[in-house]
């Protein structure tokens, strides 16, 4: 089966078009043509984004335009009688799709693509979604997330005409609109990929920003990541591949496969993440972008910069060309917490004691959850990053090409968490307090006995170095009109220097009166106010982790595609 898609185009270089852009009057000279053609030309000349469904508008007809008109006017006047209709959002994006005369006549199609639309929308402005997939779809299912605009929208022509599997595209310039720390935090609008933020509690983890990715809801560990057709070997002992060590910019196409084919390497059960850096010769002139932003932290009151620089060339008639890009990144994230770990049954914390109770007081309590850690945290963390990534690309003969890529990801980061809590373990077994008071079966209040409680300061740091190396030759023969050959060498190597300090300070033991308002756990110590430093006067831990990984892969692949 094939299914609907919808396709995304835009021509605005601003991060979103002012209602104002649909009142202005633009010149349009678009013949009478397939629509899916007029519709790229419109966006053009309009410098307007728009957002339709491909594979509907390759049915239509659209009318001659020419003339000087508002946009709004002139995309109405391209549809007329088209049964296509303009929608246009508070943000200036027009969204086409079927009129809902056209619906009501029995169109079954049109309404699947439509609700196809409105499902990719969705998922594209409001974050990460999870969408289920069609059991029944034995087509490959990819997603292509395409750098440079103008070959981009015909790219994404070009491969939703050639293919017959489901094919979305998104044109690289959205990304740019968003503010994406790194190339995990962009790959999540892609619709069925939902990032894994690392937890602020885990002590050598960022704060809350996206690493590794889910597809169709598998786990890391399920998806492969390539990069220019090589493995990409991951830092780190974990299997699934953190992206955080990227940045967006540094690409220029993402494929990202999420069904598997004959033809695929083993490790993709998910799906198959492949990331191609810049080809140079896919640009028609010399290209030059720096970008610079400055990122502002209250929480840790700290400044950080970051800048990339996209330089592509072409020398000895178009027939050679090479593409740098360089980013570099700081960024200082802090988090101040008060939670608590979990919520335990009181007749677990006591233990043996929960059997000497009466059974009055056992029926009483025996649904009574208590707060296990209540804790105060602060998590801080300093971070930088070096992104190098350069091709050099000839067109050797007619039929023969060759290309050299070198990729160089560099992640240092830093951190430090400190985490003071009252923990309620039963260690050793508690008591029931004499003055708990409850609310059916929430705890309100009660004081704990010494015999159990203390007061605790658990202190984490953390220096972690990783790094990404990956050089590959690749050649494209074209040994005759149906024949293809392509020989690939890579080496990929990926390094980790990670040591953890870890230390444990508690009070002597005392009594401590806990208190539940609804939101949060307060705790009163007998013995004092728990941010007095003076209480923590027992040493009950002290670690040091270092840990060394090392990676690395050597590859060769010669492919032949048989058209």
């Amino acid at each position: 089966m094939i299914a609907a898609a919808s396709l995304l185009i835009s021509w605005s270089v601003s991060a979103l078009a002012a209602d104002s852009d649909l009142e202005k009057i633009k010149q349009f000279d678009i013949p009478r043509q397939s629509a899916d053609i007029s519709l790229t030309e419109f966006a053009e000349q309009a410098d307007i984004t728009l957002i339709f469904s491909f594979d509907l508008a390759q049915e239509k007809t659209a009318n001659r335009l020419v003339g000087s008109y508002r946009p709004d006017e002139a995309i109405r006047l391209l549809l007329q009688g088209t049964g296509l209709q303009p929608t246009f959002s508070s943000d200036g994006y027009i969204n086409i799709a079927p009129d809902e005369d056209s619906v009501a006549e029995g169109d079954e199609m049109n309404r699947k693509q439509k609700a196809g639309l409105i499902a990719g929308l969705a998922s594209l402005f409001t974050g990460p979604a999870l969408h289920a997939q069609d059991s029944e779809q034995e087509a490959l299912e990819e997603i292509v997330v395409l750098g440079s605009v103008s070959q981009s929208l015909a790219k994404q022509l070009d491969i939703k005409r050639n293919n017959t599997e489901f094919v979305d595209g998104l044109v690289a310039v959205d990304f740019a609109k968003f503010p994406d720390s790194n190339l995990g935090e962009a790959l999540q609008r892609i619709p069925g990929i939902v990032v894994d933020r690392n937890d602020g509690g885990s002590q050598s983890n960022a704060i809350g920003e996206g690493s590794t990715i889910n597809v169709r809801g598998l786990g890391p560990d399920f998806t492969r990541t390539e990069i220019n057709g090589v493995t990409a070997t991951n830092p780190g002992q974990q299997r699934g591949f953190g992206f955080n060590i990227l940045a967006s910019e540094l690409f220029q196409s993402v494929v990202v496969q999420k069904s598997l084919s004959a033809s695929d390497n083993e490790g993709g059960l998910a799906g198959t993440v492949t990331l191609n850096t810049y080809r140079p010769l896919s640009f028609d002139e010399r290209v030059l972008t720096v970008s610079p932003r400055i990122t502002h932290t209250e929480l840790s009151e700290e400044t950080s910069p970051s800048a990339t620089v996209v330089y592509v060339d072409q020398f000895e008639n178009d027939s050679v060309g090479i593409a740098l890009v360089v980013n570099y990144s700081e960024s200082s994230p802090q988090e101040n917490s008060v939670n608590v770990a979990n919520w335990d049954f009181l007749a677990d914390s006591m233990r043996g004691n929960f059997a000497l109770l009466t059974p009055a007081e056992q029926a009483q309590f025996e649904d009574v959850r208590i707060p296990r850690d209540p804790r105060l945290l602060v998590n801080s963390r300093e971070q930088e990053r070096i992104n190098v990534a350069f091709t050099l690309e000839a067109d050797v003969s007619d039929n023969f090409s060759i290309a050299w890529d070198h990729l160089y990801a560099d992640l240092d980061h830093s951190g430090r968490q400190t985490r003071n809590d009252w923990p309620i373990e039963g260690f050793p077994a508690t008591f029931l307090p004499p003055d708990i008071q409850v609310n059916g079966n929430q705890f309100v209040s009660g004081t704990f006995p010494a015999a159990s409680h203390i007061l605790r300061i658990l202190d984490y740091e953390y220096d972690v170095q990783s790094s990404v190396y990956q050089t590959i030759l690749t050649g494209e023969w074209n040994a005759s009109d149906r024949l293809l050959v392509t020989p690939r060498l890579g080496y990929s190597k990926a390094e980790e220097d990670f040591e953890w300090n870890d230390f444990d300070v508690r009070s002597a033991n005392t009594d401590i009166f806990y208190e539940f308002d609804g939101q949060f756990v307060t705790a009163t110590p007998a013995i004092g106010a728990v941010d007095d430093p003076s209480l923590y006067t027992n040493v009950a831990r002290i670690r040091n982790r270092p840990d060394i990984d090392e990676d690395q892969e050597f590859s060769f692949d010669l492919d032949f595609d048989l058209a």
